[in-house]
Formats: C-alpha cells, sequence, structure tokens
C-alpha cells in the first residue's frame, strides 16, 4: 500500500459490519487506509453486489476456505456480522472520470488478479 500513497493515491475499505468488527480486520490484515461502515448495505445493493448460496457453496469456495484456516484466518469473530453469503469486490475510483476498474467477485475466493 505504500507504493500507492506514494504517488497520493487514498486506499478506502467499506464493509457491512460493524465499526469495530471493520477495526479489528484491518488490524488483522494490516491496513492503513480509511475504513467506512455501511451497515444498511446501501452500497453493496447500488453496486449490484452478488449474495447467495449459489455463489459461495461450490468446490472452488471448500477449497479457498480451508486453505484460509490452513492460514490462521477464522470467521468466529465475525459471527452475526452482515451476511456470510455475500460477495464483495474492488473498485478504483477516480474523482474525475469515476469508475476506472472494477472486479466484482463471481465466487467465494475469486480473489482479484492484480
Amino acid at each position: 500500500l505504500s507504493q500507492f500513497h506514494m504517488l497520493g493515491v487514498q486506499i478506502l475499505c467499506i464493509g457491512c459490519g460493524q465499526s469495530k468488527v471493520a477495526k479489528t480486520f484491518a488490524e488483522q490484515i494490516n491496513f492503513t487506509g480509511k475504513i467506512l461502515s455501511d451497515t444498511k448495505r446501501q452500497l453493496y445493493r447500488a453496486l449490484n453486489l452478488k449474495c447467495g448460496k449459489k455463489f459461495v457453496v461450490n468446490k472452488w469456495s471448500w477449497d479457498t476456505m480451508l486453505d484460509a484456516f490452513k492460514q490462521g484466518f477464522t470467521q468466529g469473530y465475525f459471527t452475526g456480522q452482515g451476511c456470510h453469503e455475500q460477495l464483495g469486490g474492488m473498485f478504483v475510483i477516480n474523482a474525475q472520470h469515476g469508475f476506472v476498474f472494477s472486479h466484482y467477485q463471481s465466487y467465494m475466493g475469486h480473489e482479484c488478479p492484480y
């Protein structure tokens, strides 16, 4: 992230959980950017992000989950936060030109290739 900061890029994370959960998440991944919480999921719906069992219950998702657990990640702390069936994405927004890049997760574990 420091390379982006040197270029004047602001990194922003917007989640659907409570702010204390977002703070803990940021600490776990050493995220130093700004974190916002959209508990009503207005942005989530506006971006038409996906949610549902058909996106999270598949072989790829199970393999990804097992790999994450092996690395020490768990869902335990986040119980009751948001929806475990929702998928996210990554978006680059330029103040002058609007969206210049978007990556929508198609399934759990579908990470942005960049």
